[in-house]
């Protein structure tokens, strides 16, 4: 689940945190991940939260911005 991996450092308001996990579902279904303990779950995670840090609120565009990351790097996900 995603809000394991948001600090409490880190604040997003509710509907924040809502976008993010459209998001994280979205992206692990598109790489059929279908297990949290899955490695490659952490690393959707805290890409989605890397780029929320940055101001992306759009949950396409934070999928889009996770998957096209995740095709550059070899065995990331």
């Amino acid at each position: 689940m995603l809000t394991t991996y948001i600090s409490d450092t880190i604040a997003f308001d509710p509907e924040a945190i809502r976008t993010l996990a459209v998001a994280y579902d979205s992206a692990c279904a598109v790489l059929h991940v279908a297990n949290a303990t899955d490695p490659r779950a952490t690393v959707i995670a805290k890409k989605i939260i890397e780029h929320a840090r940055h101001g992306e609120r759009d949950p396409i565009r934070l999928l889009d911005l996770v998957l096209t990351e995740l095709q550059r790097v070899p065995d990331a996900a």
